[in-house]
């Protein structure tokens, strides 16, 4: 089971960095605004109490199933990701590398 699934959003946080912690902490009241609020609202309410979600992920499979594996590929792109590539690289050059005499 997740972090997140099984302590909630905010107290898996203790299993993080204190540097993730106090980032997290001290940025996130920004990032959640009214608009965000009201999508994800009408996320709840629309897809996945009105059943939007389900019957778009069942009932037309090969669509989302499609539409999956686009957005894949766009996440794949993504800057973040290929940076994400690039750091991942670095640190298991770094860990493989011979430690200094």
């Amino acid at each position: 089971m997740g972090l997140m699934a099984q302590y909630g959003f905010f107290k898996q946080m203790k299993y993080h960095s204190t540097t993730s912690q106090y980032g997290t902490l001290t940025r996130a009241e920004g990032l959640i605004n009214d608009e965000i609020r009201e999508q994800a609202r009408h996320n709840l309410v629309h897809d996945i109490q009105g059943s939007a979600f389900v019957k778009e992920w069942s009932q037309d499979n090969a669509s989302a199933t499609k539409r999956l594996q686009e957005i894949w590929q766009q996440a794949l792109a993504h800057p973040m990701s290929t940076a994400e590539d690039s750091v991942i690289q670095m640190t298991q050059q770094a860990q493989t590398a011979d430690p200094p005499a």
